[in-house]
């Protein structure tokens, strides 16, 4: 009886397993012939984005499930973890692409897409415009941001650096971790620094935009005024040209006329000039300069 009962079993599950595949046809038939047209004409297909995944992003297209890898989107990144800061800030994004490979002799239907050919328009930011933007990475150097969000993508990727000097002075942008909407300023394209030409200058309203395009290097090595400043906190502060920092550095070579010199300084009134030389410009955007005489006239 139970041998029987077996057979029976094993029948009924042979016919509602072969009931089910003879289904699948038609019920997929349309879609995944229209799939497997595009994919042999290279027709570029629109596709929404439906959830993230370690490697990739889970896409509609066709009325069909697929899978595009991140290497394989409209634009790049530098690292896999770029994409996930701002891989759940593109659920619901359309794009366009072609179909890689659709495999249908199983269920679900596997198919791959490749975006890597989505044409964007052209976009130009504006100067001293403000722009909401997703945090990518943060790094020794600052905070790497893309601002491709504030258009909701539809220009595409633009990732620029916000400098440390900036991040220090902004509790939010401290606090900020990779995948948070933070807003910066753009400031224009570096133009002077051949390794980072055509880099998105990013900051604070005010920021001195200066010392990211080497302006400023063609003092090293000059003689300059420098005014004195008092702070809103009691700190007194030199300035070239009446507003970029410098540190000024006193000769250690003659011990009596650096204790002069100190005394000297510490005893100037504000908007005091002296006059120093530029030695450099410090990772932190100001000047390093050494004290050369009081200006007369203090």
């Amino acid at each position: 009886m139970t041998a029987i009962w077996k057979k029976i079993k094993t029948l009924l599950k042979s016919r509602f397993n072969s009931k089910k595949k003879q289904e699948k046809p038609d019920y997929l038939f349309e879609l995944v012939n229209n799939v497997k047209e595009a994919k042999r004409l290279q027709k570029n297909l629109p596709f929404q984005i439906v959830s993230a995944k370690r490697k990739g992003f889970v896409v509609k297209v066709g009325g069909l499930f697929a899978f595009v890898s991140y290497f394989h989107m409209p634009w790049t990144y530098k690292s896999l973890d770029h994409w996930l800061a701002v891989s759940k800030h593109l659920i619901g994004k359309e794009f366009f692409c072609i179909i890689y490979s659709i495999d249908d002799n199983d269920t679900p239907v596997k198919v791959i897409i490749d975006a890597e050919n989505h044409t964007f328009k052209p976009k130009e930011l504006k100067k001293l415009q403000e722009y909401e933007c997703i945090v990518i990475q943060k790094s020794k150097y600052g905070m790497f941001v893309d601002l491709g969000y504030h258009f909701n993508w539809e220009f595409g990727s633009f990732v620029g650096l916000i400098h440390k000097t900036v991040i220090k002075n902004d509790v939010t942008l401290i606090e900020a971790v990779p995948g948070d909407v933070v807003t910066t300023y753009f400031h224009g394209l570096q133009i002077n620094k051949p390794a980072h030409r055509g880099e998105l200058i990013l900051g604070t309203k005010n920021l001195q935009k200066e010392w990211f395009t080497e302006d400023l290097q063609k003092l090293v090595g000059t003689e300059q005024t420098a005014i004195l400043k008092e702070e809103e906190d009691g700190r007194r502060t030199f300035y070239i040209d009446g507003k970029f920092k410098t540190f000024i550095h006193i000769n250690k070579d003659n011990l009596k006329i650096k204790r002069s010199n100190k005394r000297a300084l510490k005893s100037l009134n504000a908007n005091s000039t002296i006059t120093c030389k530029v030695m450099r410009i410090s990772k932190n955007h100001q000047f390093v300069s050494e004290f050369i005489k009081i200006n007369e006239s203090q």
